[in-house]
């Protein structure tokens, strides 16, 4: 059951995963722990403003997809341990990119 005060709306995975984030600071690389259709959530040794508009490049190889490249705002940052917590919402957001996450998703619930 979710919390009253969760504000997910989507399904979400854990994940361990390279994630390339470009700013307008430049580009820097991260690991992708989480994702769902509208957003992930990224550990990195660079902070990002909160409300920075930025890119993100993945691969979901299950897919056959060699690499993704998606817009994305910076929903909050948050250190830990030396590190940064993104949490990333997706912006213009293609259908059919949204329909490759879900499946993506799909695929991993078939291990829970």
């Amino acid at each position: 059951m979710l919390n009253p005060s969760e504000k997910r709306h989507f399904d979400r995975i854990a994940t361990e995963r390279p994630i390339s984030i470009q700013t307008d600071h430049g580009i820097f690389q991260g690991k992708m722990l989480d994702l769902s259709e509208n957003g992930t959530g990224i550990l990195t040794p660079d902070p990002i403003q909160k409300g920075e508009v930025i890119s993100v490049k993945f691969s979901l190889l299950a897919l056959d997809r060699s690499s993704i490249e998606l817009e994305g705002i910076t929903i909050h940052t948050t250190p830990v341990r030396n590190q940064y917590l993104i949490g990333v919402q997706f912006t213009n957001l293609p259908v059919y990119m949204q329909s490759l996450i879900a499946e993506f998703i799909r695929y991993h619930h078939r291990f829970d």
